[in-house]
């Protein structure tokens, strides 16, 4: 029976895995799963026997919960979903390992009803669900009992202070993250029914001794073993859960899972009630008797464990669960096989199977689970900082201790149904993304009023309200572990993606545990001010994150139709070499969830004939296969190729690459004397004249940008002066219509379909998405300068580069290479030693801003976020640019140069039409008042939107032709040239660390401008000999 994958959604076919042999088969599409799963199809080219139909169920009926019914409620209906176990040519190739634990109970042929997989499914529920629901209750109550242990005076009994607190918390939650890695490869080599009651017993030993605290150093102590012992259980329960349900399961599941972590609060609170009435008892406070009699408790439990949680689903039978274990045969061949149909990776690893580190490396570099890591590492700052200052706030408003722990139960009850119900609004709206938009949008609010008001004076009952229903709201935690576990195509991978998931997590509470500090009591202005902006930036995150698998899922369904149905085939069959990656397929509603890991890199068709040139010399005449090849007024062009042909590709290749960087040096040069002028007169506006209007000057110089196409045009038609307005501005708009297709379509030879289709929606949404990603980024700059030190804002945004790299090899398909990462780090090395090599933050930054001293800084937290997110943005706002606004490889130089300046209008125009709505708001909110400026401010900002409109289109012009990664490299020349130009305004010699790290960067940007220049050199040598090998098989 022959095979083709399909984008056909009644395709009956379910499967996503990644074995040894790096083959991924692929998943049905159907509108249940749109936004949901990342496999790529699979189904049969050959119509099916009436037997066959009638052997399987159709998979659009998926049962997510066990009350749920099939289809017309009949549960003697097939459930055996079809899978490619079903074909006799590739069930050999994704049959199970044979020390696969389950192995004895997989069987292709085996089928059962609904009612029967409902049954087991009930049964799963009520043994493994609930128990691992009560496990996350054990931990829930050890780690964070030390909440309702501040309501009763527990920092002021040990003599402590809220910033210590905050350390404690920190020093937890970096030792739980350290942990995360290293429990999870334990946790596979000895099971996970072995490892999780170990650590159950050994952070509840710990808990217990709290009772015993003594000191600030115990405090941190015990605080750091919690993290270590319990670091890494997240994630293994997951990875343990997957052995039973499936995908679309399981995330439902941890839907309640993380759930019970809230009825864990609520319980806690009732104990903690209880408890805490006990002070006074033995000499002891109460606090002491809530970790001893909470720790006893957890113990009991992880002892328990040891006798309770199976090894799988096969091996339920012991002394205590009974002979005969939990599951018939007949129930352990339904859970198995219905797992196993539906994703056959979970049987190319054993329960007790160690990683190795080559592992552990391949499942890290899988960077479509990257925005999932980055979206963990924000998403839950807001809530933490809240929930972990909730009791010391209410105390400060004049709760007393008992009804301050009342008081906690209300947002635990009403958070753990609003998590609940946003699991299941993914599910109906099948979208995760827009749900975490969603649960963003729910603290926004809150947020603002806590800016807006004096909150510290607001009546306590409002301020209970008001906090209450933000930790009330609808955590997406569950569903980003399971949207990470279920586009984790490998037991390998899912292992370590879910640590690696955890640790960013656990990284944003380490964050959050430090945004309010004791000199910002009582109304934590900052600290409020901070979170305000996380949120904000949280939904951004969503956004692009859904932006980045829309694209993606685009880009792999364009090269999936273009493959014949051999090709499907053997896409399924054959090995691929190791470090290959398959290619997976479009989900047709534009899914906002991951694609498969391993895919081939993105085929960039180059084609070594240049492009039409705008007005060039009409002598000049290109092939006909090449855009253009007709004359803007009507005549025919010859059919003439300007390559000789006795030179080789090599020379061919060399002397094209030359002259693109001939005239990207020159824009360089360009570049660099404007961002001097722009810098400095920046900087003499703000400092000197006093007209310090951040995201004024920000919306004046990026809206300059829409000066970039009229100039560019006024200097085409000067030099085209002979030839008639018609003619010019036909040609004009005609070489700018093509290459927009040719974006578009990222190919040179567009297809007769698409040169009929407008190139004009596209590019206004991408001049929207990447304008936004560069204003915030640009606006980070304006807003952190008044905020944190200039070294630190000096360091932290020059790493640009780096993240501009990091997108460069998902977005960019740019291979990992050696040259490339040397040069960008001594190029990040450089820029520390010029931030940090004299320690004196009060000096100017090296580009000339000013910035506050280190003793001035006092909101250098919230800066350094700030100017973080920016760095990151920006790296962000080059790849996309290169990306989707950037002619594919191949196009002219002179082309490429038109095309940028034009979206470089496009991108002012888009500011000046969109991005003046926070003015008015930041005028009426105080924080940024609007005032015309006049006199010597204008004239000045007049020479300072002048010069970053220059920059700007030269450095847009500069990537176009290059890299993002060395224009962001080179744009760091600029710290140097900015020094050397301040010690011949001011008269102050360079330190010695300016030269030293200045030298450092100069001596990186020419080691990545060589590697890139042989770079560019290959591949349009092998664009030459491709062209060649095809003229020579057409004649």
């Amino acid at each position: 029976m022959g095979i083709m994958a399909s984008l056909d959604p009644s395709s009956g076919y379910s499967l996503g895995i990644l074995d040894n042999t790096k083959k991924e088969p692929l998943e049905p599409l159907s509108p249940t799963d749109c936004d949901l799963e990342k496999k790529t199809p699979i189904s049969i080219t050959q119509i099916l026997s009436s037997t066959e139909k009638s052997d399987l169920d159709d998979v659009s009926d998926k049962h997510r919960f066990w009350f749920q019914r099939s289809k017309g409620d009949n549960s003697n209906v097939i459930a055996t979903q079809p899978s490619v176990f079903d074909d006799p040519g590739l069930a050999e190739e994704y049959r199970p390992r044979p020390d696969w634990e389950n192995i004895h109970r997989f069987d292709p042929s085996a089928r059962w009803t609904w009612g029967e997989e409902s049954k087991v499914v009930r049964k799963i529920d009520l043994r493994i669900t609930l128990m691992a629901c009560v496990m996350l209750m054990a931990l829930e109550l050890d780690r964070s009992n030390i909440q309702q242990a501040n309501a009763d005076n527990f920092l002021n009994d040990l003599h402590l202070t809220r910033d210590d607190y905050n350390l404690g918390n920190t020093i937890n939650r970096l030792c739980y993250l350290l942990a995360e890695v290293p429990a999870q490869i334990m946790a596979k080599w000895l099971g996970a029914d072995r490892w999780v009651p170990i650590q159950m017993t050994s952070w509840s030993t710990i808990a217990l001794c709290q009772f015993w605290l003594s000191s600030r150093t115990s405090f941190l102590c015990t605080r750091a073993l919690l993290g270590l012992l319990s670091g890494g259980f997240v994630p293994t329960m997951i990875l343990y859960l997957s052995y039973y349900f499936k995908h679309h399961e399981l995330s439902v599941r941890l839907g309640f899972w993380y759930a019970a972590a809230s009825f864990a609060d609520i319980l806690a609170g009732f104990l903690a009630f209880e408890i805490l009435h006990l002070r006074g008892v033995g000499g002891r406070a109460g606090w002491r008797w809530l970790f001893l009699i909470e720790g006893l408790l957890t113990l009991i439990l992880g002892l328990l464990a040891f006798i309770l949680m199976p090894p799988s689903p096969t091996q339920t039978a012991n002394w205590f669960r009974g002979k005969k274990g939990w599951f018939t045969e007949r129930e352990e061949i339904i859970m198995v096989n219905r797992i196993i149909r539906e994703d056959p990776s979970k049987g190319t690893m054993h329960n007790r199977q160690p990683l190795t580190p080559k592992l552990i490396w391949q499942s890290f570099k899988d960077y479509d689970l990257w925005p999932l890591y980055i979206i963990g590492l924000l998403f839950l700052i807001p809530n933490t900082t809240i929930s972990q200052y909730f009791t010391l706030l209410l105390k400060d408003f004049g709760f007393s201790t008992f009804n301050t722990i009342l008081l906690s139960i209300p947002y635990n009850a009403m958070g753990a149904v609003t998590r609940v119900a946003l699991v299941y609004g993914a599910e109906a709206f099948e979208s995760l993304a827009y749900m975490g938009i969603l649960a963003q949008l729910w603290m926004l609010p809150m947020l603002l009023y806590m800016n807006a008001v004096n909150f510290s004076q607001t009546n306590k009952w409002v301020a209970w309200t008001v906090l209450t229903l933000f930790l009330s709201f609808p955590n997406p935690h569950a569903l980003h572990a399971g949207w990470n576990s279920r586009n984790s195509n490998s037991v390998r991978t899912r292992t370590i993606a879910a640590a690696l998931y955890n640790m960013s997590a656990q990284t944003s509470q380490i964050i959050g545990s430090n945004i309010y500090h004791d000199s910002d009591a009582p109304r934590y202005v900052v600290g409020n001010r901070t979170l305000l902006i996380l949120v904000c930036t949280n939904i951004v995150v969503y956004a692009l994150t859904k932006l980045y698998y829309v694209m993606q899922n685009r880009r792999r369904d364009m090269k999936w139709q273009a493959m014949t149905e051999d090709q499907r085939v053997d896409y399924h069959t054959q090995p691929k070499e190791e470090g290959w990656e398959l290619e997976p397929v479009l989900d047709l509603h534009e899914s906002d969830d991951e694609m498969s890991p391993n895919r081939p890199t993105v085929h960039r068709p180059v084609d070594g004939r240049p492009h039409q040139p705008l007005l060039q010399d009409e002598r000049r005449r290109l092939s006909t296969t090449d855009f253009g090849h007709g004359d803007a007024e009507d005549r025919p062009m010859l059919r003439h190729s300007r390559r000789p042909t006795i030179r080789s590709p090599e020379y061919s290749a060399e002397q094209a690459t030359r002259r693109k960087y001939m005239i990207a040096s020159g824009f360089l040069l360009l570049s660099l004397a404007s961002f001097v002028v722009q810098t400095e007169t920046a900087v003499y506006i703000q400092h000197e004249l006093h007209w310090d209007k951040p995201y004024c000057m920000l919306y004046l110089t990026h809206g300059s940008w829409s000066l970039l196409w009229p100039v560019q045009l006024l200097i085409l038609r000067i030099q085209k002066r002979k030839l008639s307005w018609e003619a010019f501005w036909r040609r004009h708009v005609y070489l700018i219509r093509t290459t927009a297709q040719m974006v578009e379509s990222r190919d040179l030879h567009v297809t007769s379909r698409d040169s009929h289709r407008s190139p004009i929606p596209y590019m206004l949404r991408t001049t929207a998405f990447v304008t936004v990603a560069l204003t915030i980024a640009g606006g980070s700059w304006y807003v952190a300068v008044n905020l944190t030190t200039a070294s630190d804002l000096t360091a932290i945004y020059n790493c640009s580069a780096f993240f501009a790299y990091a997108f460069s090899i998902p977005l960019l398909k740019d291979k990992l290479r050696f040259d490339k990462v040397f040069s960008v780090v001594v190029a990040i090395v450089g820029v520390l030693v010029v931030a940090y090599g004299d320690r004196s933050d009060s000096k100017p930054t090296p580009d000339g801003t000013v910035g506050k001293g280190k003793h001035e800084a006092e909101n250098r937290l919230l800066g350094n976020i700030v100017i973080g997110v920016g760095s990151v943005l920006y790296g962000l706002y080059e790849v996309l640019y290169k990306r989707y606004a950037c002619p594919p490889e191949g196009t002219s130089a002179g082309r490429s140069m038109i095309f940028a300046n034009t979206f470089g209008s496009l991108i002012g125009t888009f500011t000046l039409l969109v991005l003046w709505i926070p003015l008015p708001i930041l005028h009426m909110l105080g924080w940024e008042e609007f005032r015309v400026p006049t006199g010597e401010a204008a004239w000045m900002l007049l020479v300072s939107v002048a010069a970053n409109a220059t920059f700007s289109g030269c450095f847009l012009v500069l990537i176009s032709l290059t890299s993002p990664v060395l224009s962001s490299v080179a744009a760091l020349l600029t710290i140097f040239l900015v020094a050397i130009v301040d010690w011949f305004r001011t008269g102050q010699p360079l330190s010695a660390a300016s030269i030293i790290g200045g030298l450092l960067i100069i001596v990186a940007f020419f080691l990545l401008s060589w590697s890139t220049y042989r770079e560019m050199n290959e591949e349009k040598r092998k664009s030459l000999e491709a062209e060649e090998m095809e003229s020579e098989s057409d004649d």
